[in-house]
């Protein structure tokens, strides 16, 4: 809800910036992918929009600590409401272009919020850049996205970079920690968003002293990931970084599972693991690793006991844990050191370990 809220504030603050005398409703064009490979992690961001929105127009006093929760409509723009402009860009960069041109020259959107897939975000906001409306990337990580020197371009979210550090973080404690961690493997979507994390993960790895046996790219759209499975299974890497979109993380643990072959550590880099279908799709195949955010709550009885016995998979994630937590190898366990500002924690617990392959 904060999240969904906050976006919403930010992209009204960039259209006020470029039309600071408009007082009627402010409306906002919003692309995600609504159909394709990726729509339901593009529904549930739309329905945090459309959330963040109501909290805006509406007003809501037991929110007052949350920007624009407490008065209804934009105070500054004499209680003017947020009206959303949608369109499903299908997880293509090229309608995700077009999308953009009609809101901003036929509807005549004041800003734009999106749009999940890097590939989108990257030519989406060229579009807003050349007709001079605020874009807001609220979950695109891709670092070309923000270094191109767009004046009109905005981004809420950390970056490719950020989650690689704080993977090799993660197994550089493990390493520490006497678990073995002598070569890792790569798996990403070939599009902006998995080619950027990847890089990203490279040149962390070798940061960190961590050998990276293989990068496997591959398209998200494939029907069938055998080879790639099968490469892993060669491998036999200590870890495996997933940098993948829903459907075609689906289709690798399905995959593993039927080819009987399981890494002692898989990391999934949110995307498809964060979505709310991820689990309802693989069922009993998600055991011993993380619930999804939506729906996971927080054990504060959680301790080091409950991690991932030896041999399963650990995961992690890439959201913050709440004040007071620390994330262990596939726990969450109360922390007695104050967080770090800026630190990447887990969001997700485990549950009991079975047979099955996990993530």
């Amino acid at each position: 809800m904060m999240r969904g809220a906050s976006c919403i504030a930010v992209a009204v603050l960039a259209a006020f910036m470029a039309d600071p005398a408009n007082a009627a409703d402010v409306k906002i064009g919003v692309i995600y992918p609504l159909t394709g490979n990726a729509a339901s992690a593009g529904q549930s961001a739309r329905d945090a929009v459309h959330l963040g929105a109501d909290i805006v127009n509406n007003a809501n006093p037991d929110l007052k600590n949350l920007p624009l929760g407490a008065t209804a409509g934009l105070p500054h723009l004499g209680g003017a409401k947020i009206v959303l402009d949608e369109a499903d860009h299908q997880g293509n960069p090229q309608i995700g272009q077009q999308q953009t041109l009609r809101l901003i020259t036929q509807d005549h959107v004041a800003a734009m919020l999106g749009s999940y897939h890097s590939s989108v975000s990257l030519v989406a906001t060229a579009v807003a850049e050349r007709q001079g409306i605020p874009y807001l990337v609220a979950d695109s990580v891709a670092t070309n996205i923000t270094g191109r020197g767009f004046k009109w371009t905005f981004r809420t979210t950390p970056i490719a970079p950020d989650f690689a550090k704080a993977y090799a973080d993660f197994l550089t404690q493990l390493k520490q920690s006497g678990r073995k961690v002598d070569s890792i493997v790569i798996v990403n979507e070939n599009t902006d968003y998995g080619t950027s994390v990847a890089a990203s993960l490279v040149q962390a790895a070798k940061t960190a002293n961590i050998p990276v046996a293989a990068q496997i790219p591959y398209n998200a759209n494939s029907s069938d990931v055998t080879a790639q499975v099968l490469q892993l299974k060669t491998l036999n890497p200590d870890a495996v970084i997933f940098v993948s979109y829903t459907a075609d993380i689906i289709l690798y643990f399905k995959t593993m599972k039927n080819l009987n072959y399981l890494p002692p550590i898989i990391i999934g880099d949110d995307s498809g693991f964060s979505d709310p279908s991820f689990i309802p799709n693989v069922g009993d195949l998600a055991r011993s690793t993380a619930a999804p955010s939506t729906s996971a709550s927080w054990d504060r009885t959680a301790t080091s006991s409950t991690r991932c016995s030896s041999g399963n998979t650990a995961a992690i994630s890439t959201t913050p844990a709440p004040a007071g937590w620390r994330a262990s190898s596939c726990s969450l366990t109360p922390s007695t050191a104050p967080a770090r500002p800026n630190r990447t924690r887990s969001r997700r617990r485990c549950v009991r370990p079975i047979s099955s392959p996990t993530s």
